[in-house]
């Protein structure tokens, strides 16, 4: 295509990534999801069985109660890869991740609406980070679709049906055969470096059919992003008990620590699964003082993590509780 891109080696992982999922002679799907990806995909009906010590730390979901006599609803199945299993999928971020990787039920819906728009051309911020960007990866790799993938500030690589290649970042993008290219595929990126980060897409991506950037919704960045490239935001819900329960059990996590974490911090992954355990009553306390910030839909880097780390600033809140002196309940 352009002597800036260099075919990889057929050793490496994003290689052997393509090899494995981009089967063109395969059946047609109803879905967004093709079966060459889809035969990875085992399932874990764990329900909340996580939380059924204490009841109250249960997460809400947006259900109705209904009637006391009814039978509950069987728990939905959460669909995994086993990535110790197939360690092909460990790229990007997976790469020193837990062995479970949840297919999350956000990441379908998304890429099935993105997919079947037809005629414009598609803008997308997505709140939802590394894991999301994997999968949407794999899917479109799956999917015999193009793709160049921009997963941090140094490299990009191209995915086509000539194979996998590669090029640097600062390399010049605007020769005709490349901006041909970009014209017919998806762009994904997972760059996220911290809100004190300036860092921003470059313009040559602007011809492509389908773009996709995933990052935390750090103001500046979304409201520039979205603004220049004229892009819808897409915002992950937090995480489900589902989906808590599934990651403690399948990965054999300690579920009171889990628990634990879960009442710090609340529904998120990193919070939950990665992020060292908080001990001291000072790291507690700059957290506190984190979430507590006038504006919650920012980030900020925190003493207690790594310079240009970000912590989600969500947050439970309970009412306090008492007895007054005439034994009623006050809230």
């Amino acid at each position: 295509m352009n002597p800036a891109f260099q075919t990889l080696s057929p050793d490496t992982d994003y290689v052997l990534l393509y090899n494995m999922l981009w089967q063109a002679d395969q059946a047609p799907s109803s879905t967004a999801e093709k079966e060459s990806l889809r035969q990875y995909i085992e399932t874990c009906a764990e329900g909340l069985g996580l939380w059924s010590e204490t009841q109250e730390d249960t997460p809400s979901t947006d259900e109705d109660e209904g009637d006391e006599s009814e039978q509950p609803p069987p728990a939905p199945e959460i669909r995994y890869i086993d990535l110790d299993k197939h360690p092909t999928f460990r790229i990007h971020h997976l790469r020193d991740s837990d062995a479970s990787f949840i297919v999350r039920q956000e990441y379908v819906d998304f890429m099935d609406s993105a997919m079947s728009q037809r005629g414009i051309r598609k803008r997308f911020f997505l709140t939802g980070k590394s894991m999301g960007a994997c999968y949407f990866l794999f899917l479109l790799l799956a999917a015999c679709k193009p793709v160049f993938f921009i997963p941090d500030t140094d490299w990009v690589y191209y995915f086509s049906a000539n194979g996998v290649q590669k090029a640097a970042s600062s390399a010049y993008m605007g020769t005709p055969a490349i901006q041909r290219a970009i014209s017919r595929s998806w762009v994904l990126i997972d760059v996220d470096l911290g809100p004190s980060n300036s860092w921003l897409p470059q313009k040559w991506i602007v011809p492509c059919d389908s773009l996709v950037y995933t990052s935390s919704p750090h103001p500046a960045r979304m409201n520039h992003f979205t603004k220049q490239f004229k892009a819808s935001p897409w915002y992950m819900r937090p995480w489900s008990a589902q989906e808590i329960a599934a990651v403690t059990k399948l990965d054999n996590k300690d579920a009171e620590d889990v628990r634990r974490r879960f009442k710090r911090s609340g529904p998120i992954a990193r919070s939950l699964f990665s992020d060292p355990d908080l001990t001291d009553l000072s790291s507690i306390d700059e957290v506190i003082r984190t979430a507590l910030a006038n504006d919650v839909l920012s980030f900020a880097s925190s003493m207690v993590e790594q310079p240009d780390n970000t912590s989600h600033r969500m947050f439970l809140i309970k009412p306090l509780e008492g007895i007054d002196e005439g034994g009623m309940l006050i809230i």
